[in-house]
């Protein structure tokens, strides 16, 4: 079977100038691995220089090909390399294969000081909600875990904690469990600290209240200022802030980007219209509108008439216009958190 150069009949080794080949050695288009005997090695692993390289079942070494085995998925680069602890990027899609070669499936991966997440097909999650263990957690556009943050998601507010845990905002009635009539900045403060997962003393929010006339009905005037509910809700939120006198389009730009605003306008129990004393949260934004809280009423299915028949009371929970919120809003009084 022996020739002077080329492949011996059997196909299993090959002569160049008349040497019997042993080793690596490329010959065509596809690089071979034969053993000391000279002898072509098939459906094998070959380890040197620190790197791993398969050989095929004609012998012809893997380059820019996948193998699949033992259930898992594996990557053998251009120079026929497998690809360790690095990433792979195809398709539009970023995925990572571990110290083993193994493609990261179903898996977490940390570094840099973030986490990312890999699904079932091995593709990086971006921009993409991940829900487990009771809780739900966001992905962004470069695949990290958002923590410490504010996103808009899906029409809604939500803040990512330090474990990347999404809160939203809830809502919170100023009737109930606490009747409190003159109350709404409290309850709307609930709301808006909700996001970050805070929940306030209500029944001593209530009672310490720096309003005049107090919050139980008994000689209220007017509402408390927006800078005075700030300083008063930092006791359990630092991140409150003062943004009265912002335009439409400012407010609409906070909440666009995850943070809920309080807005001063009219309720469904005013007659006159001639003081900003009702607060109500904004926690979202859904086909243009704005998507709103009022807490003057007992629950958040409660529609419009179940607490009052004037022009402003449109339920608890509904998608006001810009028209509609600008017609409350002048300025007077917005608050959000940072």
């Amino acid at each position: 079977n022996k020739v002077a150069n080329g492949w011996t009949s059997d196909k299993k080794s090959y002569y160049d100038n008349g040497q019997l080949v042993k080793g690596i050695k490329t010959i065509g288009q596809n690089t071979y691995y034969f053993n000391d005997s000279g002898v072509l090695n098939t459906d094998t692993f070959y380890t040197n220089w620190g790197r791993t390289y398969y050989f095929g079942d004609d012998g012809a070494r893997w380059d820019n090909r996948f193998y699949n085995n033992w259930g898992r998925t594996y990557y053998f680069q251009g120079d026929g390399a497998r690809l360790d602890n690095g990433f792979y990027n195809n398709w539009g899609r970023t995925y990572y294969f571990q110290a083993d070669g193994s493609r990261l499936d179903n898996g977490f991966y940390n570094n840099w000081g973030r986490t990312y997440y890999f699904g079932s097909d091995g593709a990086r999650w971006d921009n993409r909600l991940y829900n487990n263990w009771g809780h739900n957690y966001w992905f962004g556009n470069d695949g990290a875990l958002l923590t410490n943050g504010f996103i808009m998601l899906f029409g809604n507010d939500y803040y990512a904690n330090n474990q990347g845990i999404l809160n939203s905002v809830r809502y919170q009635s100023q009737f109930t469990p606490i009747y409190a009539p003159e109350g709404c900045s409290v309850a709307a403060l609930q709301m808006l600290t909700s996001v970050k997962g805070i929940n306030l003393p209500l029944y001593y929010a209530y009672t310490h209240l720096p309003q005049g006339g107090g919050v139980f009905g008994v000689g209220f005037t007017h509402i408390i200022p927006a800078r005075d509910l700030v300083n008063y809700g930092r006791q359990w939120d630092s991140g409150l802030r003062d943004i009265s006198g912002s335009s439409l389009s400012q407010i609409y730009n906070w909440v666009a980007s995850g943070h809920p605003v309080i807005y001063y306008g009219f309720s469904a129990y005013e007659s006159s219209y001639a003081w900003r004393n009702h607060a109500k949260v904004i926690l979202g934004i859904s086909n243009g509108r704005f998507h709103v809280y009022d807490p003057c009423y007992y629950s958040v299915n409660s529609p419009a008439g179940s607490s009052g028949s004037g022009p402003f009371g449109h339920g608890a929970n509904s998608y006001l216009t810009w028209g509609q919120v600008a017609a409350e809003y002048n300025g007077s009084g917005a608050v959000t958190t940072v």
